[in-house]
């Protein structure tokens, strides 16, 4: 069967101009391209059966027209969308327009944001799969093909479907083959990661998360499962990218890379050897002193972790399992053995009022100065993404202001303080901050102007000293 699988591009992002996103002319510059290994792995699960063709829109950029003529152009049996709740206005928009113009070929949805509301999905797909779907979808391809029933196949969803299948999981991960990167140009993307050498390239080691935390999706998505690759099969898939693109940083783009510390210490002895840079995410709580020695003597040049708060209270709310205490002896240990770092915190969950906000916006400005420190100096804010405890609890609770997109982006107020209180708090402190940076900088020059001329008094006084 001919397939077209498409990344579509982010799309009406300006609706969200006046509540998170940055404006247009922002968004441009710091807008940073990443491999869509996810689609290059179905690329590679069904080129034994089938023949297909791969589009990265968010590379091109093109129109929904033009995506769409573009998709048409190739003669598909079957058009497969991917991508995350942002890249979904512009893969149901053109869903909808191929089938307009070619009702006979089928259109599919896959990914996160599938798995997360299939309900709603199938409205704009014919089908829709949740769940790992390289091995079902080459089975749902071939049963097209020999025009047998697909009902059944696991993580399948349909509108003729009574019921909505749930995700498709398989154990071993080293059963896939590698993403089939000669689909896309490398050059295309940037392959540059901080404190890293060029070019960096990503790898994916591991699928799903074990943990329990209230805001996040990926418990429903995974179904709190994780699933590894074996490190040699890791090691393995590095060596070809040094070998076929030169590639000299790895950067291991999951939710939790270190969440196996057996597991992670392996790594750090195969990564040694091949003497390349890499990067990873990691929790708060998997990580200690020696841990991040290790794993910095090995080439570790960056972790990023989920801080996600300063306040014990949100904390616990969040079921981050984690505290404080341990956020900033994490950073203290990152200073102490000086390896780079960057996390993420939020405000304004529906728990928070204006103390907590206040001081998260404290902390995160005063450790985005710290030496090792990449962290931006400013906080996020909370917003709901399908199809989390949090995402319901403000549904259910008559918090949300702002409804993106049929539920895909959710922006609350808290229990306490509405969205624009919210707003107001914030630019207070960034003015307040701002101004307190330009009296303390004026300080500072003032201070070393002093000194010049205090030195240069005492030197003149010196050699005239000397001379006599």
């Amino acid at each position: 069967m001919k397939v077209v699988l498409v990344f579509p591009h982010i799309t009406k992002l300006d609706e969200l101009s006046d509540w998170w996103y940055p404006t247009a002319s922002k968004r441009k510059e710091k807008r940073k391209v990443v491999i869509p290994l996810g689609m290059l792995y179905l690329c590679s699960s069904i080129q034994a059966n089938h023949e297909s063709v791969f589009i990265d829109n968010s590379v091109h950029m093109l129109s929904d027209d033009q995506l769409a003529d573009w998709c048409l152009k190739h003669e598909p049996d079957v058009v497969g969308f991917g991508g995350t709740c942002i890249e979904l206005p512009q893969a149901s928009s053109v869903a909808g327009k191929i089938k307009s113009k070619s009702p006979k070929i089928l259109t599919v949805y896959g990914g996160p944001n599938a798995t997360a509301r299939p309900e709603k999905h199938v409205n704009y797909f014919d089908y829709v799969f949740r769940g790992m779907a390289e091995k079902t979808f080459n089975e749902f391809l071939c049963c097209i093909e020999q025009k047998k029933p697909v009902y059944g196949i696991s993580g399948l969803c349909s509108k003729e479907f009574p019921n909505i299948a749930p995700p498709s999981f398989f154990q071993n991960l080293d059963d896939l083959p590698l993403p089939d990167r000669t689909k896309v140009d490398l050059n295309q993307y940037k392959r540059k990661a901080s404190h890293c050498s060029f070019p960096a390239d990503a790898v994916i080691a591991s699928r799903g998360c074990p943990y329990n935390c209230r805001f996040c999706s990926s418990k429903y998505i995974w179904c709190q499962k994780y699933f590894v690759r074996s490190v040699e099969s890791v090691i393995e898939e590095i060596l070809y990218m040094k070998e076929t693109y030169g590639t000299r940083t790895i950067h291991f783009r999951e939710d939790n890379f270190t969440v196996n510390p057996k597991r992670l210490l392996q790594f750090c002895s195969a990564l040694k050897d091949l003497n390349v840079d890499w990067l990873c995410q990691s929790r708060v709580g998997s990580l200690n002193e020696k841990t991040i020695r290790i794993m910095k003597e090995s080439g570790c040049k960056y972790i990023s972790c989920g801080f996600e708060s300063i306040n014990d209270s949100t904390l616990r709310y969040m079921r981050k399992g984690q505290t404080a205490d341990q956020v900033i002896q994490t950073i203290n240990t990152f200073e102490k053995v000086g390896i780079a770092y960057t996390g993420a915190f939020m405000v304004a969950t529906p728990n928070e009022g204006k103390e907590e906000i206040i001081n998260t916006l404290k902390f995160v400005n005063k450790v985005s100065q710290f030496k090792h420190s990449k962290i931006p100096n400013t906080a996020v804010r909370f917003l709901g993404i399908p199809i989390s405890e949090m995402y319901n609890e403000i549904l259910r609770d008559g918090l949300v202001e702002f409804d993106w997109q049929d539920g895909e982006l959710l922006f609350p107020g808290t229990y306490q303080l509405s969205s624009k209180e919210v707003d107001t708090i914030i630019q207070d402190f960034k003015e307040n901050t701002s101004l307190m940076s330009r009296y303390y900088n004026a300080r500072t020059r003032f201070r070393k102007r002093i000194a010049v001329r205090t030195y240069r008094v005492y030197d003149a006084l010196r050699r005239w000293t000397s001379i006599s």
